[in-house]
């Protein structure tokens, strides 16, 4: 089946390449996120387990610089979330379980937060955005959980008002936040 855009526009900045479709297999977990990162996030890697128990790496997304970071999930645990800051790059990361929050990855930097929510019932389960040296922009894919089941309907996660149109990346206000970016996966 198709992919239809959930949300509209990218936290973070617009350099970099484009990229569209980082995501693992539709019958794969996600096991671990892999990290590098100094002032801003230098790059992502996504470790899955196919149907077969192996586990599977997708390639490098970003660049080569930074401090290593690893943030496995635990059986029974999905990934529902990122939030962070951001300029004119992904400055900080953050995960959201259905267990936990990780460590912030990153840089104290970046003139805006954005947060990206799944669904209620959905994982996430991919990313799309810009990259290069640095990971520029970020927005998550999305599936239904394995095991459960979501609708059309985008949810918002605790504490979010509305979603609001992005900013063009200029903006000074510190608490300003970037609407999430996400796409349905099936």
């Amino acid at each position: 089946m198709g992919e239809s855009r959930l949300g509209c526009g990218l936290g973070g900045g617009l350099g970099g390449v484009l990229f569209d479709g980082y995501q693992i297999p539709g019958d794969a977990r996600l096991r671990e996120v892999q990290v590098t990162s100094g002032w801003y996030i230098d790059s992502l890697r996504l470790l899955y387990s196919g149907p077969d128990g192996e586990i599977h790496g997708l390639a490098l997304l970003g660049g080569q610089g930074g401090e290593r970071h690893q943030f496995r999930l635990g059986e029974g645990e999905w990934l529902m979330g990122i939030s962070g800051r951001c300029g004119i790059y992904i400055d900080s990361l953050r995960f959201h379980t259905n267990w936990r929050v990780s460590p912030t990855y990153g840089g104290p930097g970046g003139d805006r937060e954005y947060l990206f929510w799944a669904p209620e019932g959905g994982e996430v389960v991919g990313f799309w955005g810009r990259a290069d040296w640095y990971l520029d922009a970020i927005g998550i894919l999305v599936r239904p959980a394995l095991g459960g089941g979501v609708g059309q309907n985008v949810g918002q996660a605790p504490g979010v008002a509305a979603q609001q149109e992005p900013d063009s990346g200029n903006s000074r206000n510190s608490s300003a936040l970037t609407p999430v970016g996400s796409r349905l996966t099936r």
